[in-house]
């Protein structure tokens, strides 16, 4: 959308003012112009959009704005490029755009902008383009938000959880309930819900509908008057009423079978400011919620469990650009020729990689490159260049399934990168990928044979943009990247950091560590018995990342075996990160004994214990612990009794255990938790897999049945 692009573009210019001034203080005053301009045009489009306005004026403005954004967004770029990379860039400037110099294209651009600027200053004094404004607006003066269309909309990739989604709202509970869709901003939660909703399995279930649209600045008396003209309730007494008898108004509508969608929560507060308007009489009436914050949807209901999205996969965002190419087949910034396919800037390739690029094809206006290639392309040492020398506007640059037989360092020159994916036969991450400003996300695979670990030389911690590593082997991080610790002031700690999904044991520094203070996502890889030694313990050093929800800790002696470095024992519980939340273990070899430890950590919710993290024969469970555990993973073990009550997992949802072949039963007790919602077994004894139907079968003769699935494989156990 043309108002999301000027955004995006609005804030590249000001985090170039932040982070880059010297870069563009030969165009400041044009710099300040786009950034006082810009704002003024995106509010008319927005205008547009939530009205629907027809008014050829307006609609004229608007597609002249949209292509001015790209403009400017080019000559900002093309500016930052070649004032980043000296006289290469100004030579490839030069070739691009002729006679032009890059900094008279983007005065040019900015002129324009203001020209558009003051023709909207113009409109706004315009009489009769106030009135009809106003026209479109309803008689409070409402603007009312135009929910997505599912026809036009894509939504690719929701098949499956718009099933699951109605599944649940039809489900036969007649207590009310809140069902909450949660993900990041972009994934599209609110077409998700739209498309629940205008199916004809949920208008066929609920008497009455209706959707609302909460947001940061909503009113209470809006969204309660948006209910009830949802249902032609609305009257002109209503515009007298205080929320407090419109509340009742609204409670007397919902008087059969509802659903109301409740979009866009952003805390909880503004939950508990509506939901007394929602009666609970009993009749199944359902409340779909969705909300980019996971503790949003968890205060609204707490033994609801929240649907989450996640990005689409490989495969489904193929699919998603070629249904925009046949969308968008008139636009001339769109084509497609066999396997290639280039829209809205971006380029996505699936075959025929190798030809593609070695005819080193130009890319100037592409800002995503994405291989999705099926199967491994091996690329030429002298064409792994290619693609950054001539697509040098790059910020997004997936090509996973690409090898190089080298690092591909001219991605260093790609100073618009914030996503980065790659593979290759290499150990190391240079220094230079520090220079990188905008890269948030960078994923690396490496096919070395030589080598258990990636050396990352690059200074991540001073990157301010910088939010995920994802590396395939454990990163190995130097002391001397990092200040010390001692010489850090508050405001001279990385707060972007969030993810390092694998690192080594020795990373795990107070000096590293102690600077990650809002890391959400750590892995660690290697010989974990050297996190403890005498009179010390890089344990210690965990307990100070207060926002870690997630903890990987995978023992990984090779070439010996991984019984050589294992865990002498866990720390005590309040030495883990206060609010670990999930948490795996692997090759730990740890006594059963230890476990009441990890029963004592106060808010963990998902437990993994992989391929032998805890061994011996007997796991007896004390009282307390596991009071918030909502699943748990057992891979590969040797036990054989488990002794459980139903109150040491008041909370659990899911059990999932693989390859326990000498595991003689399930708890029987465990029946008796009335959360409980699945059970996998994978390979596990007979007398395991009759103990799993057995408690299914005592949950569907009492009250505690709330639809427990059970999973055998093979079937026949």
């Amino acid at each position: 959308m043309s108002d999301a692009a000027i955004g995006f573009l609005l804030d590249n210019l000001k985090q170039l003012v932040q982070y880059n001034f010297n870069l563009i203080k030969n165009v400041r005053n044009e710099v300040d112009g786009l950034i006082r301009d810009l704002p003024f045009l995106k509010a008319l489009i927005e205008e547009s959009t939530e009205t629907g306005s027809e008014d050829r004026v307006v609609k004229s403005l608007v597609t002249r704005i949209r292509d001015l954004t790209f403009e400017a967004e080019d000559a900002i770029d093309c500016y930052t490029v070649v004032e980043a990379t000296g006289q290469k860039g100004k030579k490839w400037f030069a070739k691009v755009f002729g006679g032009l110099d890059h900094v008279s294209k983007l005065r040019k651009v900015a002129k324009k902008v203001q020209g558009i600027r003051e023709e909207v200053d113009k409109l706004n004094q315009n009489p009769m383009f106030v009135y009809r404004a106003l026209q479109a607006r309803d008689p409070a003066g409402r603007t009312e938000r135009r929910l997505p269309d599912v026809e036009k909309d894509n939504v690719v990739g929701f098949d499956e959880a718009t099933t699951t989604l109605i599944e649940r709202l039809t489900a036969d509970t007649k207590e009310l309930q809140v069902i909450s869709i949660i993900g990041m901003p972009g994934l599209g939660k609110t077409t998700l819900a739209n498309k629940v909703f205008n199916d004809p399995r949920v208008s066929h279930e609920f008497s009455t509908l209706a959707w609302i649209y909460v947001s940061q600045t909503y009113t209470k008396r809006d969204l309660l008057l948006s209910i009830l003209k949802g249902g032609n309730q609305v009257t002109t007494a209503m515009s007298d009423m205080d929320e407090g008898s419109l509340v009742k108004e609204v409670r007397g509508y919902l008087s059969w079978k509802y659903l109301i969608v409740v979009d866009d929560v952003w805390e909880k507060k503004d939950w508990d400011n509506i939901n007394g308007a929602f009666p609970n009489h009993k009749n199944g009436s359902r409340i779909l919620l969705t909300s980019r914050n996971e503790p949003v949807a968890e205060h609204a209901h707490p033994l609801s469990e929240p649907h989450k999205l996640d990005f689409l996969t490989d495969p489904q965002s193929l699919e998603l650009l070629q249904i925009k190419i046949k969308e968008d087949g008139s636009n001339s910034s769109s084509y497609s020729t066999p396997g290639v396919s280039v829209i809205n800037r971006r380029l996505c390739i699936h075959n025929g990689v190798s030809k593609y690029i070695s005819s080193k094809p130009c890319g100037l206006r592409v800002r995503s490159f994405l291989c999705f290639a099926k199967n491994q392309v091996n690329l030429r040492r002298e064409h792994v260049g290619y693609i950054p020398e001539e697509f040098k506007l790059l910020r997004v640059y997936h090509i996973q399934p690409i090898s190089s037989p080298r690092f591909p360092s001219e991605i260093e020159k790609l100073v618009h990168l914030t996503y980065v994916a790659f593979s290759g036969d290499f150990t190391t991450i240079p220094a230079a990928i520090s220079n990188l400003w905008n890269l948030q996300t960078l994923i690396v695979e490496t096919s070395s044979r030589t080598t258990r670990t990636i050396d990352i030389k690059a200074d991540i911690l001073k990157m301010s943009q910088f939010r995920h590593l994802h590396t395939n082997k454990a990163s190995q991080l130097h002391s001397s990247v990092a200040k010390k610790i001692k010489d850090c002031d508050n405001a001279s700690l990385n707060k972007s950091l969030q993810t390092l999904t694998t690192i080594t044991p020795e990373s795990c520094t107070e000096d590293f560590l102690g600077q990650t203070t809002c890391i959400k996502k750590l892995g660690i890889r290697g010989k974990l018995d050297i996190l403890e030694g005498k009179g010390w313990s890089r344990f210690d050093n965990l307990t100070k990342l207060l926002q870690l929800v997630t903890l990987k800790l995978l023992n990984d002696a090779f070439p010996d075996p991984p019984s050589e470095s294992k865990l002498q024992g866990l720390p005590q519980w309040n030495k883990f990160p206060p609010n670990l939340e999930r948490l795996t273990l692997a090759d730990t070899f740890l006594d059963w004994d230890h476990m009441y430890v990890l029963g004592m950590l106060p808010k963990l919710e998902e437990l993994k214990l992989k391929d032998n993290a805890f061994t011996g024969i007997s796991w007896t469970l004390v009282d307390g612990g596991f009071k918030k555990l909502k699943a748990l993973q057992i891979w590969k073990t040797d036990l054989v009794s488990w002794e459980a009550k139903a109150e040491h997992f008041p909370s659990l949802q899911h059990i999932v255990l693989k390859d326990c072949r000498r595991l003689w039963e399930i708890p029987p007790s465990l029946a008796n938790v009335k959360t409980l919602r699945t059970i996998k077994l994978h390979e596990t004894s007979r007398s395991a897999a009759t103990s799993a139907r057995k408690i299914k079968e005592q949950q569907q003769e009492s009250n505690a049945y709330n639809g427990l699935k059970v999973d055998i494989f093979p079937p026949d156990l």
